[in-house]
């Protein structure tokens, strides 16, 4: 559609129609502006809407994967987690300890390049140096079993879950 006075004119018409009239296509104003904001908030509170109410932490997800070995034998839960770490027995009672360390150490040391750069009389001389890092990361879980029976757990770390 080329633009000509004439169509510049009759939008100008258009538009003045509009803002005097209070009118849209035979729709008011009011009815539009309604229609239209009802469907936006309508839009807004649909992408909103989650399961807030149902939300589920990491440490819930793990708490109920322990709570998933209640009542199984020690057999049955040592088939699916593999050998204990540890394992102490009492009369009835038997604990069993799982332990998963993900600790590291490295050692750092940040000038030995210009050790070995700098070999002449202007040097400045260069001190070794070394550092030493250590992450640690673990977690310790331990089932008790009361009659070959899995009873109660417990966990403690910093990464469990």
């Amino acid at each position: 559609m080329e633009w000509t006075l004439y169509n510049l004119r009759n939008s100008s018409k258009f538009l003045t129609g509009l803002i005097h009239n209070h009118n849209f296509c035979g729709f008011t104003i009011q009815a539009v502006t309604l229609t239209f904001g009802t469907l936006f908030a309508s839009i807004l509170i649909s992408s909103c809407a989650s399961d807030f109410w149902d939300y589920e932490t990491d440490q819930d997800r793990f708490e109920s994967k322990l709570n998933s070995f209640s009542g199984q034998t020690e057999e049955q839960v040592v088939s699916q987690l593999g050998i204990p770490t540890n394992s102490y027995q009492t009369g009835n009672t038997k604990i069993l300890t799982y332990f998963y360390d993900y600790g590291s150490t490295y050692s750092t040391t940040n000038n030995n390049w210009a050790r070995n750069v700098c070999q002449h009389q202007y040097c400045p001389p260069v001190p070794y140096q070394e550092r030493t890092v250590q992450n640690r990361w673990f977690c310790e879980v331990t089932y008790r079993f009361n009659a070959d029976s899995m009873v109660q757990w417990s966990w403690r770390g910093n990464n469990c879950y």
